[in-house]
């Protein structure tokens, strides 16, 4: 049987999401934070892979998952280092540069585009990707002994905590809104998983009124 996230009713996500009516800027980030980085289920590298076989699940082939960056439909147990396997590579990989738009045709990706510095994806995920950056940002801020990941408008930079085009993730967070797989995947780490919540798919007008405001 092909297990879902049970979206939460309008009167639980206004509970989860308790003190941040009427915030924008930097004291909507600090709210934030502190709902997202508290009760967190920490997990290992072999909990992370059966949460990712659940929460990327091909709903039209439950034994599947859905790749990020090729969309391509795959046997959820077909995981590992090999080009034949599924790769969980993390978002916020510094080593493989920034995101913007622009550079050369991925020939292992169609729809994804590389350069010296950077990386864009295929047009149906550039709102999944802005948004998982954007979570990240507010869910790390160094308190935690953690790196404070900080999003800014530049790229050709050494690996670090800082991660940019600004400009361009927010461009994809507008033109790429969330849909039903996206915010299924956020109910399943939600409810079965992680037990924190991405709040920028739940709210993505919260992009905005956080990191709108920067100004370069």
């Amino acid at each position: 049987m092909l297990a879902v996230g049970v979206p939460q009713s309008p009167a639980a996500a206004a509970d989860y999401y308790a003190g941040t009516s009427g915030k924008s800027g930097a004291a909507l980030k600090k709210a934030l934070h502190g709902i997202i980085a508290t009760h967190v289920t920490m997990m290992n590298y072999s909990q992370v892979w059966a949460a990712l076989k659940e929460a990327d699940r091909d709903p039209a082939y439950p034994e599947n998952v859905i790749t990020l960056y090729t969309g391509a439909s795959m046997p959820g147990a077909q995981h590992g280092s090999a080009r034949t396997q599924r790769n969980r590579a993390y978002v916020w990989a510094k080593s493989h540069g920034d995101f913007d738009d622009g550079g050369t045709p991925s020939p292992a990706a169609p729809g994804n585009h590389t350069d010296a510095d950077s990386w864009e994806p295929r047009d149906a995920v550039k709102g999944d990707v802005a948004r998982t950056i954007f979570y990240m940002a507010v869910r790390y801020e160094g308190g935690d002994g953690g790196p404070d990941l900080e999003v800014d408008d530049a790229t050709s930079r050494d690996k670090g905590p800082r991660i940019g085009r600004l400009s361009a993730l927010l461009r994809w967070n507008a033109g790429d809104p969330p849909d039903h797989f996206e915010r299924n995947r956020n109910e399943v780490i939600f409810s079965r998983y992680q037990h924190n919540r991405n709040p920028f798919i739940d709210h993505p007008e919260w992009v905005d009124a956080i990191f709108g405001t920067a100004q370069w």
